[in-house]
């Protein structure tokens, strides 16, 4: 039973092959093989028809019946001639040329029960895939225009189709055109993939079946990792010497390809490479296909060392499906260790990463007047320090820390911003955002707060750098600068007006007409500009409008800050006053209540004063989500701590709708002569 049915296999494929089997090369043996597969169609159904045709009392049906032998004769001829002379470019050629007539007749006559526009639709699918994209898109074109043009006139036979029904049987043999023209398309890059494939396997089988000695020449001395894996992808006796240099491993051979290089790969990563390597043992697979989705083409591999620790190696696989005649299917496997030029272009990227910012931290330096660059970076260093003798204290609550760490650095990320050193700015808020998680956790371990100190010892090292690019830079910076009245300290803290106005969409201007800072001991100016950055920031974000919303409420266009001094003998006054939308005493209290750290607070019974000053207390703000300027709530704790540390006090007053005033006192020896600013 089995003979048989393999002989009528061997029968069939003889006929469509004419004889040739595989002797051709994929692309013309597919499309003898479909141009028999017609002729055999087409003879049985001809003489069918034929058959039909000459026994109907129809005179036209007969015609068109002794017309089907005629054609099936022909159709005889042309394959024998091309079965015995072997030319079967003639054949294609044709029997497109004889379908196109034959196919053409019975469109523009209507056929049995005119049903001629049925053989149409099938003749560009036939003359494409017969005669290649250009000849056969060629003859299909004309084959339209011609059938489609006796189909509109009606001529030579009005066969009495409709308009809407001629307009569909077009429309669908250009849809059939283009579908069959895509489909060669497809067809022939596929099959070159395919032969190109065949030919490379077969090149690699043929090197590997060259002589034994030269091969383990090659394999003892190749300075790449080369090996064959089988069916249950362990490691054939045929492997490179270098492999076991590659993976550190002695006697590879029948080891467990999968073990070898699993140490450093989580679970789905390993079942992964287990499902693509054993696709190659998958018939069906597009082999083409599998060398371009390799999921372990660059690797690290965690090697055990004998201390227990790890060193990786960077490693780059390739794999190819080979067939060897004694073990049938086998993948063949190159390694190669690219560890060092990895780390290399690492180490690139990295010290091009490093000048990028050190680029970009000079730029920003150059326009930064040097006093405030000094003040900059004494402020910087004394935070740190003060945060290293806090961290020194090991009795501290680890909660109180942390808040007072939280406000030593968002004071130096203030500081940054103020000068305009945006990247600093940037590592410091993305430490914020490390403390804010910290915050956020119930029970605070000293290991935590240590993770937040390394961090920050980073950034005594950037300070470092400042230092090192001040100093490169100072004769070019002295040249640069320009004389100007106006204190840095004040340019600056208009440039962070300007700056957060452009951030939100907001026209600000901050006025120091009334503002001398001659009337500030020098003692207290650093945190001065601790108060006015923050408070700078809370107005034109929190506080003042936009323009649109300013002029609906009859208020000018540009929002006002105004900060004036007052000295007297034993203090200074320094009052901080926007015209924006005040304090909302409704929404501070309820943002309270839904807060834990205010619970068992009686905070319905509070009076106003006491409700404005919620704002001061660590971690409370008005806002949902944090930016670069607000929304960490440590801003007004920050202003608190300043004002109080320097032995000030403080008086806030709020009018709904209208203005926010900021009253805080410096205490000062007796007025001497300050120079104006």
């Amino acid at each position: 039973m089995a003979g048989e049915r393999k002989a009528s296999i061997k029968l069939i494929e003889n006929i469509l092959t004419s004889g040739t089997y595989n002797a051709l090369e994929i692309n013309k043996r597919s499309r003898l093989m479909i141009l028999n597969a017609i002729i055999v169609v087409g003879v049985v159904l001809l003489t069918l028809f034929g058959i039909i045709g000459v026994r109907d009392s129809d005179v036209t049906k007969v015609i068109v019946g002794y017309s089907c032998f005629v054609v099936t004769a022909i159709i005889l001829v042309i394959f024998f001639y091309m079965r015995i002379r072997k030319k079967f470019a003639i054949g294609n050629y044709f029997i497109s040329i004889l379908m196109f007539l034959f196919f053409g007749v019975l469109t523009i006559t209507g056929g049995s029960d005119s049903s001629g526009v049925l053989w149409m639709q099938s003749y560009s699918l036939i003359s494409i895939f017969l005669l290649g994209e250009r000849v056969g898109l060629f003859l299909a074109l004309l084959f339209l225009a011609g059938t489609g043009t006796s189909l509109f006139l009606d001529w030579p036979v009005d066969i009495g189709y409709s308009i809407a029904f001629k307009i569909r049987v077009v429309g669908v043999y250009i849809f059939i055109t283009l579908f069959s023209l895509t489909f060669e398309r497809i067809r022939v890059i596929t099959q070159k993939r395919i032969e190109r494939s065949r030919n490379e396997l077969a090149e690699t089988a043929k090197q590997l079946q060259d002589s034994k000695v030269q091969t383990d020449s090659i394999m003892e001395n190749v300075q790449e990792g080369i090996f064959i894996l089988d069916n249950q992808l362990k490691i054939s006796s045929e492997y490179s010497k270098y492999l076991e240099e590659i993976l550190e491993r002695d006697n590879l051979e029948n080891e467990y390809f999968i073990d070898c290089i699993s140490n450093g790969m989580k679970e789905n990563e390993v079942k992964g490479t287990v499902d693509y390597l054993e696709m190659f043992f998958d018939e069906s697979v597009d082999q083409e296909l599998l060398k371009e989705i390799n999921p372990i083409d660059k690797l690290t591999l965690a090697i055990p060392l004998s201390d227990g620790t790890f060193h990786e190696k960077h490693l780059e696989f390739r794999f190819d499906d080979i067939y060897l005649e004694e073990k049938g299917k086998m993948i063949l496997a190159t390694v190669s260790d690219v560890t060092e030029s990895v780390n290399l272009s690492k180490k690139l990227r990295e010290e091009s990463l490093h000048n990028t910012r050190k680029m970009e931290t000079l730029f920003q330096i150059i326009q930064i007047s040097p006093d405030l660059l000094n003040d900059f970076i004494q402020d910087t260093e004394k935070e740190l320090f003060l945060i290293n003798r806090l961290l020194k204290n090991s009795k501290s609550n680890d909660h109180r820390v942390l808040e007072k760490l939280f406000q030593s650095v968002h004071s130096i990320k203030g500081n940054a911003v103020l000068i305009g050193l945006k990247s600093f700015s940037e590592k410091i808020h993305r430490i914020e955002d490390e403390i804010v998680l910290l915050r956020s956790k119930k029970d605070i371990v000293w290991n935590d707060i240590l993770l937040i100190t390394i961090e920050l010892s980073k950034i005594q090292k950037d300070i470092e750098e400042i230092k090192n690019l001040i100093n490169e830079i100072l004769s070019f910076h002295t040249d640069l600068s320009t004389a100007t009245d106006e204190d840095p300290l004040l340019k600056a803290i208009k440039n962070l007006a300007d700056e957060v106005s452009r951030e939100t969409g907001k026209e600000v201007d901050l006025d120091f007409s009334d503002f001398r800072l001659g009337d500030i001991p020098e003692e207290f100016t650093p945190p001065l500009k601790d108060i006015l950055v923050q408070l700078v920031r809370n107005s034109i974000t929190h506080g003042i409008e936009d323009s649109e919303t300013r002029i609906s409420k009859g208020k000018k266009k540009q929002g006002q800050i105004t900060v004036s001094s007052i000295r007297t003998n034993d203090r200074v006054k320094i009052t901080y006053k926007d015209d924006g939308r005040g304090l909302d005493l409704q929404k501070i209290l309820a943002k309270a209540k839904s807060r834990k750290a205010f619970k068992g607070y009686n905070l319905n019974e509070l009076s106003s004063s006491k409700v404005l000053g919620l704002i001061f207390h660590s971690g409370f703000s008005t806002q949902d989500e944090s930016t670069m300027s607000a929304g960490r709530g440590v801003g007004m704790s920050l202003v608190k701590d300043r004002v109080e540390s320097s032995g000030g006090k403080i008086n806030v007053k709020s009018i709904t709708g209208k203005a926010f005033i900021f009253e805080f006192f410096f205490p000062c020896a007796a007025p001497q002569s300050h120079p104006q600013p």
